[in-house]
């Protein structure tokens, strides 16, 4: 295994764990449940992601993120507190991340990860779980 490929697989694993942690913050806040603590989390998480992704050459990725983190920030107030229906569009967009980051057809994941976050999917009920470990 080439050093790169070591830093990809190291960065594949801690994304997915920030992943984790962003979308367990992200449904806290869209039950109102939050605290502005969480909410700073999310946004130093989301730019974590995205400048790991950009130094290892993920653009993609790292607009994808860029994104939600362009979503979440400004709607983020002083107390902590989110649209739940922009918490909503980052928690979808946050699992096509997490698809491209285990490598499932991480184009189309990505295209769909863009599309909840830009508002264009199709709307409905929100699934509550988590992204599941790589294997």
């Amino acid at each position: 295994m080439s050093r790169r490929e070591a830093l990809i697989g190291r960065f594949r694993a801690t994304a997915l764990e920030r992943v984790r942690k962003i979308t367990s913050a992200l449904v806290a806040l869209e039950e109102g449940q939050g605290t502005a603590a969480q909410a700073q989390e999310v946004g130093r998480e989301l730019h974590t992601i995205k400048g790991e992704a950009r130094m290892l050459g993920f653009a993609r990725l790292a607009e994808v993120v860029h994104a939600m983190e362009t979503l979440f920030l400004p709607a983020k107030d002083g107390e902590g507190q989110v649209a739940p229906q922009v918490c909503a569009r980052v928690r979808r967009g946050l699992e096509g991340v997490g698809r491209a980051l285990r490598d499932e057809n991480a184009d189309e994941a990505l295209a769909q990860a863009m599309q909840h976050v830009a508002g264009e999917a199709e709307a409905g009920p929100v699934p509550s779980t988590s992204t599941p470990t790589p294997e």
